[in-house]
C-alpha cells in the first residue's frame, strides 16, 4: 500500500499522465479501433506502398499475378437506405487468397467512380453488374500501389450523401450493389536512378472480379 500512496513515485504520475492521455484520444482513435477489429482488416490505403517496383518485388508475388485466377476475393456490404439527413455507407473488403504479398491498385481518388470509364482499381456499381476491364497501358504511380499480405484483407469505406443518391437509387429495398477490382495492365516500370531495372513491369494482376450483388437493406420504421 506504501506504493500507492507515495505522490512522488514516478511510475504512478507517468500511469495517470496515460489515463488523462486516453481519456483525451480515446473519442479519436477507438472509432478507427473498433471499425477495424469489426471488419477484421486495415484501411487499403493504409497497407504499404509498392516502391521501387523497378528492382523490389516478391518472385512469388510475380508468379501468381501472372495466373488467370484472381489472386482476390471481393465482398461488399452497406447500412440501410438512409434518411435525408443520413449517408449511405459502403464497405468494400478485398481479401488476399495466396500466400504471396500481391500489389493491387487504388484509384486516384480510392475509388473508380465511373464503371465504364477508363480507370483501375476498386469501385462500386449500382444496379448494375457490367463492368469492363480497362484497355489501359504505362506504369502506374506507386503511390497507388498498396500491398496486401498472405492472407490478408484490407477494408475501402466510402460515404454518399442523400442527395447523391437521388436519381441512382429507388430507395424501395430492390436496389442491389457490387463491388469490383479492375486492372488492365501490369504496369511498366522505369530504371531507378542509378540505372538499376530488375522488373521490366509492375507485377500486377490484370483482370476483373466483381464481387456477388448485395441488396440495400430499408429502415423497417420510416
Amino acid at each position: 500500500m506504501r506504493y500507492f500512496n507515495r505522490s512522488d513515485n514516478p511510475n504512478l504520475i507517468a500511469g495517470l499522465f496515460m489515463l488523462v492521455l486516453l481519456a483525451v484520444l480515446a473519442p479519436s482513435v477507438l472509432p478507427d479501433l473498433a471499425g477495424n477489429v469489426i471488419d477484421e482488416g486495415v484501411r487499403c490505403a493504409w497497407l504499404p506502398e509498392g516502391e521501387d517496383r523497378a528492382v523490389r518485388q516478391s518472385l512469388l508475388a510475380r508468379a501468381v499475378s501472372t495466373r488467370l485466377e484472381a489472386p482476390f476475393d471481393i465482398d461488399v456490404v452497406t447500412n440501410n437506405f438512409p434518411q435525408p439527413d443520413r449517408t449511405l455507407v459502403v464497405t468494400i473488403t478485398l481479401t488476399n487468397r495466396t500466400l504471396a504479398p500481391v500489389p493491387f491498385l487504388m484509384a486516384p481518388n480510392n475509388l473508380v467512380i465511373d464503371p465504364g470509364g477508363g480507370d483501375s482499381g476498386l469501385g462500386v456499381s449500382f444496379n448494375s453488374s457490367n463492368v469492363a476491364i480497362p484497355q489501359t497501358g504505362g506504369s502506374y504511380p506507386e503511390s497507388r500501389i498498396h500491398i496486401l499480405g498472405p492472407r490478408q484483407r484490407c477494408v475501402l469505406r466510402v460515404q454518399y450523401a442523400f442527395n447523391q443518391l437521388q436519381g441512382i437509387l429507388q430507395g424501395t429495398g430492390a436496389d442491389t450493389v457490387v463491388a469490383f477490382y479492375r486492372n488492365g495492365s501490369r504496369g511498366a516500370t522505369t530504371p531507378t536512378l542509378d540505372g538499376q531495372q530488375t522488373y521490366q513491369d509492375q507485377g500486377l494482376w490484370t483482370g476483373l472480379i466483381v464481387s456477388d450483388p448485395y441488396t440495400i437493406p430499408i429502415s423497417a420504421t420510416p
